[in-house]
């Protein structure tokens, strides 16, 4: 349903207007089932003082059919000064359903009110009364005589037109809408005094419904609005198109286009029959053009909107005129010739017949083929402020009999010419575009302020100086590992850049790795290559370890021979020694370049293990050498004991021996004692007694009864090896 209220607080006493006329009943049987919505009513109102006109419509085909069946009921329910229902104000205005006229009352009416030749009139009775076209009976062909379905479709299409036909006569025609029972006027009404109105339907059939309307209204005075909708009028060579598009949620039945002009002030109207527009729908654009204009000559449109009343709106109104659109003949460009570093030489040629508006020539220069055009030549000031208005033209126009043109300032970043046509009217005609191969005159520099940097991953940054050429396009980076030998491109065809990232192996001998850049020119010629920069790799390989060669063990000294380690970056080698078992011990550290070695500080009868490891410049150390064992030892021959002598105590029975000793520093290992040999009258000598190192002396306790003859002698021994006898000693016990 449709209610169209006057006042924002109406929508607050919607609920209790519309409880209040359902409790009127509509004829309805209490056992009813739940009925199937074919449809809704909607409707609106027109006021004045004495009289408020309702017009209204179904939302279906199938809903019109039965409401033209039944009838239209309308009942008014008067409302107070606080929108509230004034009691026992219900009417109903039509005492019978206003049905649609019959053929006989269209054709009384008509003659009556002089609507014979009314078309809407004639449009609402053929859609009411017209015969059917499409047959749903089967055809000839159809020997089983059943449902032709193509035909039954053809026939809901016919219904369906047939309804919205009827729906726009009503909108554009009163008399019309009248006939179709579509719209009522009371005249019972009193000035000032507010109404809601019920239209319904009264269906037979109460297994459809269709939604009632309800329509709010007030007598006052009626008074004209403009659509609303947006208006503008674009100008064309000998036309004037003129657009429209809603701006509302209002639809319009249609559309009346006025015309006026200096020379006729009154607006005529340009249609005889409604321009159909858009409905509400925002999105879309309706239009028309007038191609009955003389350029240049302003023309004034006024535009109104039908409402569903069939009245037009109060104009919305819009002023132009047409204008010369027509370009000249567009040049024909000849190939652009570069005759100097940055000078360019252009040539064009026209048609035989000229139009007689030509004003001249525009030259334009650009980066692209087919954009970014701009007039010769340059205006720096104009460029800054980016003026795409076309008065870039002013001041740079040629004449109409120019066939050339120089440009002294061509620049390579903007090969593409065109000429254009420009006639009085402003119209313009661009010729194909030209592009010339500017040649660079004047080579380019080799690439200066090489640098780069290396971390410890062997990740390359180089950087260098940009070039001052504008012809530079791009750059080449080249690399070797020997800068006597061929340096291989690292960078394809070019790099767009100053700087540039390499990868490295660090896992190399080769110490350090080159660099060179060279600079290409948009021609695609190489510059001289830069100075060769030297790139040192970080060192993270060891040196190679050296190797022991020979090994000589003497009895106060272990002679080592090695081959150095093979790297150069040999900063020292360390050489450690350890007793078999113990932990290693530094010895010595020697040059890089020395070969050999003399271990004096041993110990004899010691078994012990050498190594030797290179250590580089960057404290990277070699593995280990082969360890190598030296056993020491000692020569056996140990130094005598002198000027023993003997004597006898015969206080206390015994014999007394001293004796000198002096170890040898080469032989003595500190573990050596004395054995003290003996032997009576004519035996032979025997170890008797050992003696500690550091006792010099002997006490032999003897039986004096025996008078015997004592011969001693002393020798010293480590265990493993042992000295000469001293001299005997003889001593006579009385």
């Amino acid at each position: 349903m449709l209610i169209i209220p006057e006042q924002t607080r109406l929508f607050t006493l919607l609920a209790a207007v519309v409880m209040f006329f359902h409790a009127v009943p509509i004829q309805l049987t209490a056992q009813q089932q739940q009925p199937l919505n074919i449809g809704k009513i909607a409707g609106t109102a027109r006021s004045s003082t004495d009289s408020i006109i309702l017009r209204w419509g179904v939302s279906s085909a199938l809903a019109w059919r039965m409401a033209n069946d039944t009838g239209y009921v309308v009942e008014r329910l008067t409302l107070d000064s606080l929108f509230k229902p004034v009691p026992n104000s219900l009417i109903k205005l039509t005492p019978q359903p206003i049905k649609p006229w019959s053929l006989a009352e269209w054709k009384s009416r008509a003659t009556a009110r002089k609507q014979e030749k009314n078309t809407y009139a004639a449009i609402a009775t053929q859609m009411l009364y017209g015969k059917i076209q499409a047959n749903t009976q089967g055809s000839a062909n159809n020997a089983a005589g059943g449902i032709n379905l193509n035909a039954v479709d053809a026939a809901a299409t016919e219904f369906q037109t047939r309804f919205a036909y009827s729906l726009v006569a009503a909108d554009n025609d009163a008399f019309a809408a009248e006939g179709l029972a579509l719209r009522l006027v009371d005249t019972s009404v009193r000035a000032g005094e507010s109404y809601t109105y019920r239209v319904f339907i009264p269906l037979r059939d109460k297994a459809y419904a269709i939604d009632t309307a309800y329509i709010f209204a007030r007598a006052e005075p009626f008074q004209a609005v403009q659509a609303d909708i947006a208006l503008e009028a674009k100008a064309g060579d000998g036309s004037i198109t003129v657009k429209w598009s809603p701006t509302g949620t209002k639809g319009y039945a249609g559309f009346f286009l006025y015309r006026a002009d200096k020379a006729n002030p009154t607006f005529k109207r340009l249609n005889t029959a409604p321009l159909l527009g858009n409905s509400n729908d925002s999105t879309k654009t309706s239009q028309f053009t007038d191609t009955t204009i003389t350029n240049y000559k302003l023309y004034r449109y006024r535009l109104t909107a039908i409402t569903a009343f069939a009245d037009e709106t109060l104009p919305l109104e819009v002023a132009t005129f047409g204008r010369d659109l027509t370009p000249p003949p567009a040049p024909t460009l000849d190939k652009p010739e570069q005759t100097a570093q940055t000078t360019v030489k252009l040539k064009w040629s026209m048609p035989k017949t000229l139009p007689k508006d030509l004003a001249g020539f525009v030259v334009m220069r650009s980066s692209r083929s087919l954009e970014g055009f701009k007039a010769l030549p340059r205006d720096a000031e104009a460029e800054a402020r980016a003026d795409t208005s076309g008065t870039e033209y002013e001041g740079k126009r040629l004449p109409a009999t120019a066939r050339e043109f120089t440009d002294t300032d061509a620049d390579e970043e903007e090969p593409y010419y065109a000429v254009v046509a420009v006639d009085t009217a402003g119209n313009r005609a661009h010729s194909f575009a030209g592009y010339v191969i500017m040649r660079n005159m004047i080579p380019i520099a080799a690439p200066k302020g090489l640098a780069a940097t290396i971390d410890s991953l062997g990740v390359v940054r180089l950087r260098w100086n940009l070039g001052e050429e504008k012809a530079i396009a791009g750059y080449r980076v080249f690399r070797a590992n020997n800068p006597t030998q061929e340096f291989s491109l690292l960078t394809g065809d070019m790099l767009r850049d100053t700087v540039f990232t390499d990868t490295i192996s660090l896992n190399t001998l080769t110490k350090s790795v080159f660099y060179r850049v060279a600079a290409v020119d948009k021609r695609y010629v190489v510059s001289q290559p830069s100075r060769i920069l030297t790139v040192k790799r970080p060192d993270i390989v060891p040196p190679l370890a050296p190797m022991f060669t020979s090994v000589i063990v003497r009895d106060t000294a272990v002679s080592l021979a090695w081959q150095p380690s093979a790297s150069d970056d040999v900063s020292y080698q360390a050489l450690s020694r350890r007793v078999v078992g113990a932990s290693w011990q530094l010895v010595k550290i020697i040059p890089p370049f020395e070969r050999t070695y003399n271990d004096a500080s041993i110990t004899q009868q010691t078994e012990y293990e050498y190594r030797i490891i290179a250590v580089d410049s960057a404290g990277l150390r070699s593995e280990p050498s082969m360890i190598v064992k030296a056993h020491t030892y000692e020569q056996g021959l140990k130094q005598s004991i002198t000027n023993l002598k003997a004597k006898y105590d015969s206080t206390q029975s015994r014999i007394v021996l001293d004796w000198q000793y002096t170890p040898s520093t080469k032989n003595s290992t500190g573990k050596e004692w004395f054995i003290v040999y003996r032997a009576s009258d004519g035996d032979a000598l025997e170890q008797y007694e050992s003696v500690n190192i550091s006792t010099m002396t002997f006490q032999d306790r003897v039986n004096p009864s025996q008078k015997r003859t004592y011969r001693y002698a002393i020798a010293v021994t480590n265990g493993r090896s042992t000295s000469p006898l001293s001299q005997e000693a003889q001593m006579r016990v009385p």
